[in-house]
């Protein structure tokens, strides 16, 4: 009801023609199989769990597929009638290997998942974004664990990847009339640039991951607790570091607008906007590492970040609406005030994590912040990986927060 409830049995079984179209396509299969082999690939419901006559009761078969339990402790309720026990996914039927059938729920489930955050606008509290992620993940889990595989290790992780769930920033003001959600620059980053109070709206997020090979890629501070497991990787007298790879680096930049209004501006607040809108770009530098006791978990920290101003949307076709980079050092120049919150913060930054500001802008209108003393730790600051392919990943943070990014198509690999 509402469009939002996915019938798994029915969508299934209207998919299933198309997926056994396209399995005898695969010449891998085709040798192998000749799209004969039912166990296979995906024949009837009713082939090998019974008598042939049947009383067409497609759920009772899907839930013999899917090892259903009545009572089972996981169950998570499809539909009115039906419920799917995703405990121990099956990886054969009657000793044969099942791959195919793996395959083709993944692909549908991870299809359900993009729609769903497509439909929502990226909202990933969405109830129907929500259902597709728990079935996804625990397949995800299973398929893991019965592959003992650590994707927390694979070069699948390296490329660029863009974001397509919403930005997770605190004290979102509300979205404008273009249904853009609207931020301020201090709440965007942890009130290391001033103006904080600038109305700022995000156009994209990009990660950028890559493994770290040179000595003079290496971070310069890491969380405490991490300096001897990372001293143990650098061998000094061949200028290499971290020969198996397992650190990465994790920049995230941000494609941002700073906004020529006062958008919810509270009475007496004054707020220095630009005459024209001005693009620019938030960057943040860190690094990850795999936890040694949690499979498909990262352990992040950042060591700093810099904003600098952008060139002009390719798709803009106003360049009046814009400013430039005049117009972005007049803003920045100024000398501006921190509000006793601002102040706090950036006090805590000073102590807690050795944070050095931003001195003034260089020639090209840049701002750096260094983070001399990170926080975190293996079990402090992390991400899970809820699911990752070619394509596709998904993390939920140490504090629940989940982000769904999407590998840019030249980064994809065959």
């Amino acid at each position: 009801e509402g469009g939002n409830d996915v019938d798994w049995a029915v969508l299934a079984k209207v998919l299933e023609a198309d997926f056994n179209d396209d399995m005898c396509k695969d010449s891998s299969l085709e040798d192998a199989h000749n799209c004969e082999n039912d166990d296979l690939l995906l024949g009837p419901y009713n082939d090998d769990f019974g008598d042939d006559e049947t009383d067409g009761n497609d759920s009772d078969n899907l839930k013999a597929i899917w090892n259903y339990d009545e009572h089972g402790p996981e169950s998570l309720q499809v539909n009115d009638t039906d419920a799917v026990q995703i405990q121990a996914l099956p990886t054969t039927i009657k000793g044969h290997e099942f791959p195919a059938v793996r395959t083709f729920v993944l692909k549908t489930l991870k299809s359900e998942l993009i729609y769903a955050l497509l439909d929502s606008q990226g909202n990933v509290s969405d109830e129907r974004f929500s259902k597709a992620l728990y079935l996804l993940s625990e397949m995800y889990r299973s398929q893991q664990e019965l592959s003992h595989r650590n994707d927390s290790l694979s070069p699948l992780l390296h490329g660029v990847w863009r974001s397509i769930s919403r930005p997770n920033y605190s004290g979102c003001l509300g979205q404008n009339e273009n249904g853009e959600s609207v931020y301020t620059l201090g709440k965007m980053s942890f009130n290391m640039f001033q103006p904080g109070n600038l109305r700022c709206t995000v156009q994209r997020t990009s990660t950028s991951i890559a493994p770290v090979c040179e000595m003079d890629k290496a971070p310069r501070s890491a969380p405490f607790g991490l300096r001897r497991e990372l001293a143990l990787h650098q061998i000094p007298e061949t200028n290499q570091a971290y020969p198996h790879t397992i650190l990465k680096s994790y920049d995230i930049s941000v494609a941002v607008t700073i906004e020529p209004s006062r958008f919810k501006a509270e009475e007496g607040e004054e707020i220095p906007a630009p005459p024209r809108r001005l693009c620019g770009v938030q960057e943040v530098q860190g690094y990850f590492l795999p936890d040694p006791s949690t499979p498909n978990r990262l352990t992040v920290w950042f060591t700093g970040g810099k904003l600098s101003p952008a060139p002009l949307p390719a798709s803009s076709s106003n360049s009046e609406e814009f400013g430039d980079l005049e117009d972005w050092k007049r803003l920045f120049s100024g000398n501006h005030k921190r509000t006793w919150g601002e102040s706090l913060s950036v006090m805590g930054a000073k102590v807690f994590l050795g944070a050095e500001l931003p001195k003034g802008m260089d020639e090209s209108g840049t701002f750096s912040y260094t983070l001399h003393r990170p926080q975190g730790g293996h079990g402090k600051g992390y991400v899970d990986i809820l699911y990752l392919d070619n394509d596709l990943f998904v993390t939920k943070g140490n504090y629940g927060t989940v982000h769904v990014i999407t590998k840019l198509e030249e980064e994809k690999t065959s």
